[in-house]
């Protein structure tokens, strides 16, 4: 009797484990290098989407092995195993936001009024490959008041100066950087231009906030654009709700009412040209 020759481990097994380990650990790398080193935006989202190709590849290869194991070609069990936990846990974070991105529209900015939005007076923090920033076109203002109904001004029934302070302090508990300050003078229009970063990647964004109004009452009206890419997965919108959270609960601490602008409503007219 000849013994039976011993089945060879499934090499495309073993190589879809070192593919999705390897470009699971690229991805990390990559966010961490982005989130606390100057590693650029760009450089930074290429090397996303390189990690995202090879993890593709090692599911591939993956899913070969495990044909070839099931057939009794090949042999090897926790390879494939291995690999497709790795796999799992870099394109989930893709997989999720891919199907944000087919729910929600097509933007990169987000804005109270837009219609006629804020104008970014400070574009020196601005990096050269950012995106322009552009007025928001017809079809892209409809496909907000569609997917953001609740973004509009938020009416105070405090001074100009006081809901100015308000919106500084709120900037101050998200964290945001602030740019440019210029501070109601005599119900003057108030206007703050602050940097705000995303919570995982440290993605960097443009937030203007324009505040203006009498001694009795302000309107804040803001606008939030993305640096970079051409969906902004709903971040600005989050972002701009964010701020009004914030800005309702300075003054739910201090027990004011708060109003909010209904839809239709005209708004105090800006006393600046943008």
């Amino acid at each position: 009797m000849t013994a039976p020759i011993p089945l060879r481990p499934s090499r495309a097994a073993i190589w879809g484990r070192r593919l999705a380990l390897y470009f699971l650990l690229l991805m990390l790398l990559t966010a961490g290098l982005h989130y606390f080193s100057p590693l650029g935006t760009k450089a930074a989202i290429n090397l996303l989407a390189v990690s995202f190709a090879g993890l593709a590849i090692s599911v591939s290869l993956t899913l070969v092995g495990l044909i070839r194991i099931w057939r009794g070609d090949r042999r090897g069990s926790s390879d494939p195993v291995f690999a497709l936990l790795f796999a799992a846990i870099g394109l989930a974070p893709f997989l999720w936001f891919g199907a944000q991105a087919v729910q929600l529209p097509s933007l990169t900015q987000a804005a109270t009024t837009p219609e006629r939005p804020i104008r970014i007076k400070d574009l020196s923090v601005r990096p050269d490959d950012a995106n322009p920033i552009k007025a928001p076109s017809e079809d892209a203002i409809a496909a907000q008041r569609e997917a953001y109904p609740n973004i509009r001004p938020l009416v105070l029934e405090r001074s100009a100066a006081e809901s100015f302070a308000l919106v500084r302090e709120a900037m101050r508990r998200l964290n945001w950087d602030i740019v440019t300050m210029e501070q109601p003078v005599q119900n003057s229009l108030g206007y703050i231009q602050a940097e705000s970063h995303t919570l995982v990647m440290g993605f960097t964004d443009d937030v203007a906030v324009e505040v203006v109004g009498d001694a009795a009452t302000a309107t804040i009206d803001v606008r939030s654009i993305s640096r970079y890419g051409n969906h902004d997965i709903g971040t600005n919108a989050a972002r701009i709700d964010a701020l009004f959270d914030e800005v309702r609960e300075g003054i739910r601490k201090g027990e004011q009412p708060v109003l909010e602008a209904e839809p239709g409503v005209p708004f105090p007219t800006r006393k600046t040209p943008r």
